[in-house]
């Protein structure tokens, strides 16, 4: 499936990502815009899905507070035409779980299950945490694009780089702490999954020349879900990643993003494979 549609204007998430319905399921345009090498980058993918999943919800007759994400990455997305399927996997009193499917030539390219919990009384209370910034806003470097070096769908957000080693730096530290914000419409828990999977994996400041990386499996919980939904993108956000292990190719690191006063809105962890020598 090869066909194209116009661009969408640039940073424009919402419309990005939109989905439109199909006989059976869902359909939807990757632009060329939001590719990182041959492939839509995670975030964009993950967002088709998680759109599909929350309509499917919806239209059973409600829309409980969405709380976990998980996200497979099995191929790449080239741009084009895409094939969404989702379905709920089991509704309860307070919990349903959904599953989306995001497919291109009749192969599945991302699989997502995401899990939407009805708020309900409980003595249990633990506030999330709060996030302090390495570096101000004000004093984070702008990250620059570069044709041919930086990735293609960066152009579509200001990124502002605070502390840790940028990509290929050969540096000692395997963090990154900085600032993010949409340049377009880019809105909910979707637009959430796009501004945490913008960065690059923090090991990458290690390496002293470019190498690909690709990330597997993706977990991501939402720890205030009214926050997440009613997520305007345009704001500046703090994102800070860590590595937590690297060894044989494959890196695990931690991430979260919080908003500007330090309220973590949700955290993650990614499996994802670096291909620096083969």
């Amino acid at each position: 499936m090869t066909t194209t549609a116009p661009p969408t204007p640039l940073g424009d998430f919402d419309a990005a990502t939109a989905l439109q319905p199909q006989q059976a399921g869902f359909s939807a345009q990757i632009d060329a815009d939001w590719l990182q090498g041959r492939t839509a980058f995670g975030g964009l993918g993950a967002a088709v899905a998680l759109r599909a999943a929350q309509r499917v919800v919806a239209d059973a007759g409600s829309q409980p507070p969405l709380r976990s994400v998980d996200v497979d990455f099995l191929a790449p997305i080239a741009a084009g035409a895409v094939e969404v399927q989702a379905h709920i996997l089991r509704a309860g009193r307070a919990i349903t779980w959904a599953e989306a499917t995001v497919a291109q030539d009749g192969r599945v390219a991302t699989r997502l299950r995401a899990v939407f919990a009805t708020a309900r009384p409980s003595a249990v209370r633990v506030p999330p945490p709060t996030a302090t910034p390495a570096t101000a806003a004000e004093a984070a470097v702008a990250m620059p694009y570069i044709e041919g070096v930086v990735p293609r769908f960066v152009r579509n957000y200001e990124m502002r780089w605070g502390s840790g080693p940028m990509p290929f730096r050969g540096g000692s530290a395997s963090h990154i702490d900085g600032w993010v914000r949409s340049r377009g419409p880019a809105t909910g828990a979707p637009a959430l999954l796009g501004l945490l999977d913008a960065w690059p994996a923090p090991v990458l400041g290690l390496l002293t020349a470019p190498a690909p990386a690709s990330t597997v499996r993706w977990s991501v919980q939402l720890l205030d879900p009214e926050a997440v939904a009613a997520l305007d993108g345009q704001q500046l956000f703090h994102y800070r990643s860590d590595a937590v292990a690297a060894a044989d190719g494959a890196v695990t690191f931690t991430a979260r993003l919080a908003d500007a006063s330090g309220r973590v809105l949700a955290i993650s962890e990614q499996l994802a494979v670096v291909f620096d020598q083969r």
